[in-house]
């Protein structure tokens, strides 16, 4: 049985003829093992834990002689009672022998089955009870009827009663939820299955993704309000599962030490307010191929894919990315509405402040309607939120302001476009500094996505030129001016003398011989 059961604990001391106390080294060590204290390979390496209703906690060598001292002292055991102040004095005289590695070595290695979420359910442990949640129904069980142990860092230090949470049923923080949603019903399921999604543990690599808050607003560039209620969602999911919580402001993806502070016992990682340089790229490999903890002077450790926090990212910016499949199946962006920003607080429009003025029920309010999110990821799956200014964000952080301006503008005099004078003249027009001007390629590949962003369908001509672009569908402007430059024709350059002169014979010819027809 490895578990603490104070019923059954050896004793290992005995009198001696002189009055006093002993007992053997090893007698001491399985003294310790039915106290609950074993050894485990965690990660790779042997810890010592201590086991009591299932729940399995990190042992250090100066927590033993406290586990030792307080089994004494509240046993009840007439032995141990009469003799109390002898057996104290017989393990201070052999505490360093019996702290050292080459002693505590001795205790048993043992399994451990830890409960873990899988695809269809959910498990949080609070104070009181454990919760199971699936997508029909949330139930509770005692720690002491569990067939498998739970971690004791991943326990939520507080109680909580369930109750029937459903989608009529209103808390503090799902009023919260349903303002940066910007009160659209499926913004809101949008919301909560993201939160579900963030706090079931289960990962599979299809799956796998990190979330990107964004707020909706769209100022002149560089220019950041914030105040939108991204902080408050991410520390909101501290209250639930174990966050590192990393600041943006100086963070660095590049950096091998950039996640020194996450542990093998963090169950999501946020880093708030990242920097608009930071390349979404640089975080591929730990959403879908595990988690590589370095710290200076310590080995690296590294955490499999199934164990590994999930990652949340805050930022003010659209994340630079490489286009395609390989960003886009990595990442879930979800924007906040302007419902809070300068103009209102949080605090002016809920009268408080989240979390830290709650009372007992309001925080029951918020854990049953955080579990409830949780069922409604396991029920609907990670759904996507109806964009606000998404794919705005995306133009201009691709193609950048002054290139979408001067298009816009180009779009309503010509629908066809000669690459290199177009180039010509939007150089001639840029503001920018020579070290930020584009290239040639450049120019033509920001083009293109502009094209793409606004959804306007072009060709490229001639086919094995491709010196012009030519829109094919014009619906995106209104009362598009007509010019020589939209007439489709078939043509060759014409580029030296011998060519024009050919070129006017041909166009004389043509009109002679359609005016005697």
């Amino acid at each position: 049985m490895l578990n603490f059961d104070p019923d059954n604990v050896f004793i290992p001391f005995e009198i001696t003829d002189k009055g006093g106390v002993k007992f053997g080294n090893y007698n001491y060590i399985e003294f310790l093992q039915s106290l609950g204290i074993y050894q485990i390979k965690y990660f790779g390496h042997s810890v010592m834990i201590r086991i009591v209703d299932n729940c399995v906690s990190f042992v250090e060598k100066f927590d033993i002689a406290e586990i030792i001292l307080d089994y004494l002292d509240n046993c009840g055991d007439d032995f141990i009672d009469e003799f109390e102040n002898e057996i104290k004095n017989a393990l201070v005289n052999k505490a360093r022998m019996l702290s050292e590695k080459s002693a505590l070595q001795y205790l048993k290695t043992v399994d451990i089955d830890f409960l873990n979420d899988s695809e269809t359910e959910s498990y949080f442990f609070f104070k009181n009870q454990v919760i199971q949640i699936t997508k029909d129904e949330i139930t509770s069980l005692p720690y002491n009827k569990l067939q498998k142990f739970v971690l004791e860092p991943k326990v939520i230090q507080r109680s909580i009663t369930i109750y029937d949470f459903g989608v009529e049923s209103k808390s503090v923080f799902r009023e919260f939820i349903k303002n940066i949603a910007g009160g659209a019903e499926e913004r809101i399921l949008a919301f909560e299955t993201m939160i579900g999604y963030m706090l079931h543990r289960y990962q599979k690599p299809s799956k796998a993704k990190a979330v990107i808050l964004l707020d909706s607003t769209i100022n002149e560039i560089n220019l950041i309000e914030g105040g939108t209620g991204k902080s408050l969602l991410v520390r909101a999911l501290s209250y639930m599962r174990n966050l590192c919580n990393i600041s943006g402001k100086d963070f660095k993806s590049s950096y091998v030490f950039a996640f020194q502070r996450v542990t093998t016992e963090t169950e999501i990682t946020a880093v708030n307010d990242i920097q608009q340089k930071e390349n979404f790229e640089n975080f591929f490999g730990r959403i879908t191929d595990g988690f590589t903890i370095s710290k200076k002077y310590k080995d690296d450790v590294f955490i499999p894919f199934e164990n590994s926090p999930k990652l949340i990212i805050t930022s003010n910016y659209y994340l630079n990315a490489p286009s395609g499949n390989s960003t886009e199946r990595r990442k879930y962006e979800i924007e906040l509405s302007d419902y809070y920003g300068k103009h209102l607080t949080v605090f002016d429009d809920l009268g408080h402040h989240l979390f830290d003025e709650w009372n007992d029920d309001e925080w029951n309010d918020f854990s049953n309607y955080m579990l409830f999110c949780v069922q409604r990821y396991l029920k609907y799956g990670l759904v996507n939120a109806k964009p606000i200014n998404l794919e705005e964000r995306k133009l201009i952080s691709e193609v950048g302001l002054e290139l979408i301006d001067f298009m816009d503008e180009q779009l309503l005099n010509k629908t066809k476009f000669h690459k290199k004078e177009l180039f010509t003249q939007y150089k001639k027009e840029s503001t920018s500094s020579a070290r930020y001007q584009l290239s040639p390629r450049g120019f033509t590949i920001k083009l293109k996505k502009y094209l793409e962003y606004k959804g306007i369908a072009y060709n490229e001509t001639p086919a094995d030129r491709k010196t012009f672009i030519e829109i094919i569908n014009k619906d995106h402007i209104e009362n598009p001016l007509i010019t020589l430059d939209d007439i489709k024709t078939s043509y060759r350059t014409v580029d030296t003398t011998n060519k024009l002169t050919r070129l006017i014979n041909q166009i004389n010819k043509f009109f002679n011989n359609e005016n005697n027809g």
